[in-house]
């Protein structure tokens, strides 16, 4: 299946990523060169107070 992501935000932040590890783009993703940056954002606006 797809890979998706869920933010809400509502007295505090929460985010829920799921992804199926297969080839055809899971290593990809890994791959991809604004990986560590996409985490790293995600992290810092969950972090954020509101």
């Amino acid at each position: 299946g797809d890979p998706f992501i869920v933010v809400w935000e509502r007295g505090g932040r929460v985010m829920a990523f799921a992804s199926d590890p297969v080839l055809h783009w899971g290593i990809n993703f890994v791959k991809w060169e604004h990986y560590g940056r996409f985490w790293a954002q995600a992290i810092r606006w969950l972090a954020k107070k509101l």
